[in-house]
């Protein structure tokens, strides 16, 4: 009796084994990777992150603080300035340099476009320009009116070609350093001697 016990007993433990066996081939059957690229593996993937528009300025900074760098967006701001797209519209702000080794506003690598909103007055010391952009071209508009006094420098520091499509008052040694100074349509330059640049 006990003979046959043990047998039986031998024999459910035999068959309890073998099943377990086929549920873990069953359940975990060898890969076949045919045809299976990774995105089928790892699932969709994330949408990839936008590339940042180029800007038609390499640089744009205001007081010492980058708009723009290297071309792209910086997404930081200063208050009563905003810029897109080659354009930098100023609102109603008065503004003396804080920093003697920097313009209040400064760009490079192409031209740009400054809108005037409302009374804007920009005043630089320590024989720094106001406004500097190098060889680039420069283009004044808006429905406000801009005051320019830079202390022992160029007022407007540009050798590209400026133009103004705004009311502007500006003095500095000189007032602008570029050789050309155009009034856009509806405005005419009613002063340019050197030392003041007057455009109504």
């Amino acid at each position: 009796m006990k003979k046959l016990f043990c047998i039986a007993l031998a024999l459910c433990l035999v068959f309890a084994l073998a099943a377990c066996g086929e549920a873990e081939s069953e359940t975990s059957p060898t890969p076949n990777y045919d045809g299976v690229t990774p995105s089928d593996l790892l699932g969709p993937t994330p949408e990839p992150t936008p590339t940042p528009e180029p800007q038609p300025v390499q640089l744009l900074s205001v007081n010492g603080v980058n708009l723009v760098s290297n071309g792209q967006l910086t997404n930081i701001g200063f208050k009563g300035f905003s810029y897109a797209d080659g354009v930098l519209t100023v609102t109603d702000v008065t503004l003396q340099s804080s920093d003697s080794s920097k313009p209040i506003i400064a760009w490079d690598g192409g031209d740009l476009e400054i809108v005037i909103s409302g009374t804007v007055t920009l005043e630089s010391s320590g024989g720094i320009p106001a406004i500097s952009g190098g060889s680039n071209a420069l283009t004044l508009s808006g429905d406000g009116t801009l005051t320019v006094n830079a202390a022992d420098a160029a007022a407007f520091d540009v050798t590209g070609a400026l133009t103004v499509g705004c009311v502007l008052n500006a003095t500095g040694a000189p007032a602008c350093s570029g050789s050309t100074v155009t009034a856009a349509e509806g405005h005419s330059v009613t002063a340019n001697d050197g030392t003041t640049l007057s455009v109504a």
